[in-house]
């Protein structure tokens, strides 16, 4: 009798059975689907991730720099504003206007030549127009007749400085002030609002090459006889006779 396991049909059958038992792990094994499917989604996984790395990363590069140019930008804003308030900051220049006095003209046209003259910014009717705006009096009357042109502007200057920049006549100017100077009262401020304006007009006449020793010996007995009487008193009681100067 043939065994179970020799018979034809059951090694037939046993044969189907092993090549189905061999294929199955290779087709249609589950873990090998299974396995399939997470290593794709493993890889899905990780590209979708990397995307959004690279994403997020110029995302946050892109958001870098716009916050350097916004600092950037702030900060040159800042500096502007700053430069801008120093400069706001900064008192506005006032022009001493002229009205003709000759011992006042050297000092007016020192102002005015600095400060509108020598600008080169300004255009020559814009100085003109300067010119005209501090002006009054019989200096004004000088220019009169002057057209608002960049021609007559260099006229109007040689004329006024034909007219008042005058050396012997500024000197003569200055002694006659001297000479006219009211005596003073006999009082602290009275005493010396007259010192300041000898002073004053003594540097003027230096200011344009005169020296005391010119004229020191004429002004001075003017300048003491002015003085009140109790100071002449004083003085005469302490110096006696003794030649006054100026310097002293």
């Amino acid at each position: 009798m043939t065994g179970l396991h020799d018979h034809p049909k059951r090694r037939k059958l046993m044969k189907y059975a092993g090549y189905g038992v061999q294929k199955v792990p290779m087709l249609f094994h589950p873990f090998a689907i299974i396995d399939g499917e997470e290593t794709q989604q493993d890889e899905n996984t990780n590209n979708a991730a990397n995307a959004l790395g690279e994403d997020s990363r110029s995302r946050m590069t892109a958001v870098s720099t716009e916050s350097t140019e916004a600092q950037s930008g702030q900060r040159q804003s800042g500096t502007s504003f700053a430069n801008s308030l120093q400069y706001q900051r900064l008192p506005k220049l006032t022009l001493t206007v002229f009205s003709g006095n000759i011992i006042e003209w050297q000092s007016f046209w020192d102002a005015y030549e600095s400060t509108v003259h020598l600008n080169p910014n300004l255009s020559e009717v814009q100085k003109f127009n300067y010119l005209k705006n501090q002006l009054e009096g019989s200096a004004a009357q000088t220019i009169h007749g002057f057209a608002l042109t960049n021609a007559n502007y260099i006229q109007a200057i040689n004329l006024l400085k034909e007219r008042y920049r005058q050396k012997h006549k500024i000197v003569h100017t200055y002694m006659q002030t001297l000479l006219n100077i009211p005596a003073p009262s006999y009082t602290l401020h009275g005493l010396r609002n007259y010192i300041d304006k000898l002073e004053s007009y003594i540097r003027g006449l230096e200011s344009l090459g005169e020296c005391q020793s010119n004229y020191g010996t004429l002004l001075v007995p003017v300048i003491i006889d002015k003085l009140p009487a109790e100071i002449r008193k004083n003085l005469a009681r302490e110096h006696g006779s003794d030649n006054w100067q100026l310097d002293e």
